[in-house]
Order: C-alpha cells, then sequence, then structure tokens
C-alpha cells in the first residue's frame, strides 16, 4: 500500500509543469583554450603566482579573482596574479565580449 502511495504522489510532481526539471548537456558555446602554471610561495611569504597562457591569445579574455572584498581583474596587459600567499584561489576566465559567445571556466587552484 505505501509504495502504491508513494509511486502515485512520485508521478503526479513529475507530471506537474512547476516541478519539471530541465538538463542542458551543451551550451552551444565555444571552449576557452588555455593552461596555467602554479607557483608555490617560498618561506610563507607573498611570493606565489598563478600563470595563464592562452590560445589563441590572452587579448579575448577577462580573468578575474574572487576574493572576500569582491572580484579582481586582472589587467589585460598581464597574464598572472602574483604576490599570492599560500591559500586556495577561486578564478574565472570569460571572454572579453558577448558575441564571442566563449564558455565560462572556473578554478580552485591552491598555491602551497
Amino acid at each position: 500500500m505505501f509504495l502504491s502511495k508513494l509511486f502515485i504522489i512520485s508521478f503526479l510532481i513529475l507530471q506537474n509543469p512547476i516541478a519539471e526539471i530541465n538538463f542542458h548537456s551543451g551550451w552551444g558555446c565555444n571552449k576557452i583554450n588555455f593552461t596555467y602554471q602554479v607557483i608555490n610561495s617560498s618561506d610563507n611569504q607573498p611570493n606565489g603566482r598563478i600563470l595563464f597562457r592562452f590560445e589563441p591569445g590572452r587579448d579575448e579574455f577577462n580573468i578575474y579573482m574572487i576574493t572576500k572584498q569582491g572580484k579582481e581583474l586582472l589587467a589585460a596587459s598581464s597574464s598572472e596574479f602574483s604576490k599570492l600567499k599560500r591559500g586556495k584561489y577561486a578564478i574565472v576566465i570569460t571572454g572579453k565580449h558577448e558575441r564571442q559567445n566563449y564558455c565560462p571556466e572556473y578554478l580552485e587552484l591552491e598555491v602551497k
């Protein structure tokens, strides 16, 4: 008896358009081709770095570091965050212009 009620309730929930779950596996955006390298700090000093290399080039992308104070945009003329202490860093990479249709990349990197 209990299983039949559960089946009916589940069926009704899944048939309700408000409870519908849509999953889209392909965003239709272009992958950002890049590599990164983490250079750890030495002697617990703020001298760690995260370096980025892009194909075709850095000028098409924005690189953000998410911090407690907000987000920090890496200068377009630079390809690295420097003066980093030991810790974990959240990085987001996007296309500079929406019409470029790049998929955002989310990274959590650790400087040791």
